[in-house]
């Protein structure tokens, strides 16, 4: 199976950052893990635009927190084709402070989290502690095994890259969503663009 990477399309999609009516301002959307509603307050997330380009709301965008905000038309479009591994928060997102709330949007948690960097064939900054890998400094040539762990996925390692896998991967490339950029691995810039 072919993996890309998808990030935000950071020339089209906005910057977004909790309001201060939000009840969750946690790093908690990388984990690869389902959330539990006893340790956080999801009643209330609400979105702020720090920067839109050309006024317009995307598809997809990435808070500055790291939890993926999508459309209804794009959680639709993956509900779907079948996407199971995705538990959606209804979301509000502004364009700009006090504007209109938009409740069209859902924040995403993305469940699973695999293991699939060729550490044999990339070119990494790495931290290793025992003869393990603990963590990954910087990112010149990333390639991923062919192992196939389910439609889209966090990328151990590197929890904020979101790994898609065919045709979920083809599928999101030919719909003319937008805010979102797919990338192939080997390509990737080790931030969120291309080489």
């Amino acid at each position: 199976m072919t993996k890309k990477l998808l990030f935000p399309d950071l020339e089209r999609s906005p910057a977004i950052t909790g309001t201060d009516n939000c009840t969750c301002y946690g790093m908690i959307w990388e984990t690869g893990k389902p959330l539990n509603p006893n340790n956080h307050d999801l009643s209330r997330l609400e979105f702020i635009c720090e920067r839109r380009h050309k006024g317009k709301l995307t598809d997809f965008a990435v808070s500055d927190a790291g939890c993926p905000i999508v459309s209804k038309t794009l959680k639709d479009f993956l509900d779907n084709l079948g996407v199971d591994n995705i538990d959606y928060y209804p979301a509000t997102v502004l364009k700009k402070a006090g504007a209109e709330p938009n409740h069209d949007y859902f924040a995403c948690n993305i469940i699973g989290m695999a293991n699939c960097i060729d550490f044999e064939k990339s070119e990494l900054e790495i931290e290793m502690e025992d003869g393990e890998v603990v963590f990954i400094n910087d990112v010149d040539t990333l390639v991923l095994n062919s192992e196939t762990y389910g439609p889209i996925y966090r990328l151990y390692y590197y929890e904020r890259v979101i790994v898609l896998e065919d045709p979920l991967a083809a599928a999101l490339a030919s719909s003319g969503f937008t805010g979102m950029k797919i990338i192939t691995p080997e390509n990737w810039d080790g931030f969120a663009g291309e080489k």
